[in-house]
C-alpha cells in the first residue's frame, strides 16, 4: 500500500476556496469594525475639545476660535489627540454669529460628526454615520450614557 505524504491538487484549491469564502464574509465585519471605532473616537475626542474650549475661553479672554487643524487643536487647547489615519479635525468659527464655533471630525470622504457652542454634544455632520445616526445633539449620546 502506498502512503500519501502531500496534499492533491484538489485538496488545495478546495481550501483556497473556502478561504476566500470565509474572507468575503468578514472584511467587510472587519471595515464597518474599524470604522465604528473611528466614529467612536471621534465622538470622545470632539467631547473632549467641546469642554476645553469654555476654558480656553475664559483664559483668553477671546470668544471665538480660529481656524484650527489638530496640531493648532492640540496646542491651542492643551490637549493630547492623536487622530487615526482615517480622522481630520478641524475647527472654525461660526459664520454668521459670534460664540458659534464649530469643530469637526471627519473620517475619509464618507461622513463627519461636529460639535458646536449651541450643542455641544458630537452628533453626525454629513454623510452616513456608523452608529450616530441621528443629526440632533442626542445623534452620539450612547457614547457618553
Amino acid at each position: 500500500m502506498k502512503s500519501r505524504t502531500a496534499f492533491t491538487l484538489t485538496e488545495l484549491i478546495i481550501v483556497v476556496i473556502l478561504l476566500g469564502i470565509i474572507v468575503g464574509f468578514a472584511l467587510p465585519n472587519y471595515s464597518k469594525s474599524l470604522e465604528r471605532a473611528a466614529e467612536k473616537d471621534a465622538a470622545f475626542n470632539l467631547a473632549h475639545i467641546g469642554e476645553a474650549i469654555p476654558m480656553w475661553r475664559s483664559i483668553t479672554q477671546t470668544t471665538d476660535v480660529g481656524v484650527w487643524d489638530l496640531p493648532d487643536i492640540n496646542n491651542q487647547l492643551n490637549l493630547g489627540i492623536i487622530a487615526n489615519d482615517n480622522l481630520t479635525y478641524s475647527c472654525t468659527p461660526g459664520p454668521v454669529v459670534a460664540d458659534t464655533n464649530v469643530c469637526t471630525a471627519a473620517y475619509g470622504g464618507t461622513w463627519s460628526l461636529h460639535i458646536h457652542d449651541g450643542e455641544p454634544e458630537p452628533h453626525c455632520a454629513s454623510g452616513t454615520c456608523p452608529t450616530c445616526t441621528d443629526s440632533t445633539a442626542s445623534g452620539c449620546s450612547h457614547y457618553f450614557n
